[in-house]
């Protein structure tokens, strides 16, 4: 880390010469071997050869060098949201006030002009490291404002709901009930439910064919949705009263006016930050994917991405992550089919084809299969859950090994 550092450092210092440089990569090769280098394709290729660890520190102190004009620089920005300092951000906002007397700013300053899950990753850091430039702009930033100065009421928001079991269970040793397969499944289920009816409102009829949702029904972020504080505040003493609890007080969604987008949670590279899908094809696959996605950051007990700016690679890696995650936690052989099914890599041509295949015999059309095959899922975890002598509740993990082994056509046609 500090040889790349320093080398980097050298190639600044050189820049306004206009000298032919090299830089020298992990085994030694000249990595820019007689090129007229700039520095951001420099810091695009050091961290894309750093290990994870390295790469946040790499940007902290390598960003202040980029030259924001360079649709490149705000890639790499966008790794880590939360690293920009208020004295960048001010820069920043100057290239998007010098863009915003034209007709549109261009696509890559977009990233930080709206609201979205990386302005809100960037000023729940800035909100700590500088109070001043937090308060200049937050104002303009109404969704992300609001999500920030949300009151704990009745309810919390997903990603702090997790975040405060994981903080409070993570010396027990064995997995808290309510970060259990089963109830993470439940929340998945619950929003679920809760936007297939929000679609179904819509307009029915000829003119329904061509008229897409509200967009803000495909923005998927852990913020758009509230879990009831009783969730967290309940003391459990059994699996019956658990779902007692989560059946009487179920999660919500967030005002429409409210949603934050968050376009890493639909990983499909040839349609990646487009709404096209809203005038073609079914429009149900793509929240099917995302809330896939929700569910393998659940079941992680984390939200955090590849630190990559490459979409490719974001997305190759991001589909590596989620298949770790499969392998790595302890899940029933149910869901770790399911999921390992969705996140496959192949090809989901969403304009022509309007189902995920599962199987011959067992596909996934919209939402309303999605929600029935995590019920089944949920149906045979309820099976194994026991209450030990002291009145803990407990989950046994259903794993079969004929369904790992042997072919999935069986599986799916069971669930």
């Amino acid at each position: 880390m500090p040889s790349i550092l320093e080398s980097f450092s050298s190639l600044i210092a050189r820049r306004e010469t206009g000298s032919i440089c090299s830089i020298q990569d992990d085994a030694g090769s000249e990595a820019f071997a007689e090129y007229k280098y700039n520095p951001e394709d420099i810091v695009w290729y050091c961290i894309s050869r750093m290990a994870w660890p390295d790469k946040q520190d790499f940007i902290e102190k390598m960003g202040a060098e980029l030259n924001l004009l360079s649709p490149l620089t705000w890639n790499i920005l966008s790794v880590y949201p939360g690293s920009i300092s208020g004295k960048q951000f001010l820069k920043i906002r100057q290239i998007i006030s010098e863009n915003s007397s034209k007709e549109r700013n261009p696509q890559h300053q977009m990233i930080f002009a709206r609201d979205n899950a990386l302005t809100l990753e960037l000023f729940t850091s800035l909100k700590i490291k500088d109070s001043k430039v937090f308060e200049k702009f937050i104002d303009s930033y109404p969704k992300v404002r609001n999500v920030l100065s949300r009151q704990e009421g009745l309810y919390v928001s997903l990603d702090k709901y997790i975040e405060h079991l994981v903080n409070h269970t993570s010396k027990q040793g064995f997995i808290e009930v309510k970060l259990s397969e089963w109830s993470l499944i439940e929340i998945v289920r619950q929003i679920l439910v809760l936007t297939r009816t929000a679609l179904k409102k819509r307009k029915k009829g000829l003119r329904a064919m061509f008229t897409a949702p509200p967009v803000q029904h495909l923005y998927l972020h852990p913020a758009n949705y509230l879990v009831p504080k009783s969730w967290l505040t309940s003391d459990v003493k059994d699996w019956a009263s658990w779902r007692t609890i989560v059946k009487k007080n179920k999660v919500k969604l967030s005002p429409l006016f409210q949603r934050l987008d968050d376009k890493r949670y639909f990983p499909v590279s040839n349609l990646w930050d487009f709404r096209a899908i809203l005038f073609m094809g079914n429009y149900e696959l793509p929240l099917v994917i995302g809330y896939s996605m929700l569910l393998i950051k659940l079941l992680s007990r984390s939200f955090e991405w590849p630190p990559t700016a490459n979409k490719i690679v974001f997305i190759d890696q991001l589909f590596s992550q989620a298949h770790r995650i499969l392998e790595t936690e302890s899940l029933s052989s149910n869901s770790r089919i399911l999921l390992s099914a969705i996140f496959s890599k192949n090809k989901v041509d969403i304009f022509y084809n309007d189902v995920i295949e599962l199987s011959d015999n067992a596909n996934i059309h919209g939402l309303t299969d999605f929600i029935s095959r995590l019920v089944n899922i949920q149906s045979a975890l309820a099976d194994q859950q026991m209450n030990l002598k002291d009145h803990q509740p407990r989950q046994l993990i259903y794993i079969n090994l004929d369904d790992l082994e042997g072919p999935k056509d069986e599986f799916f046609k069971r669930i």
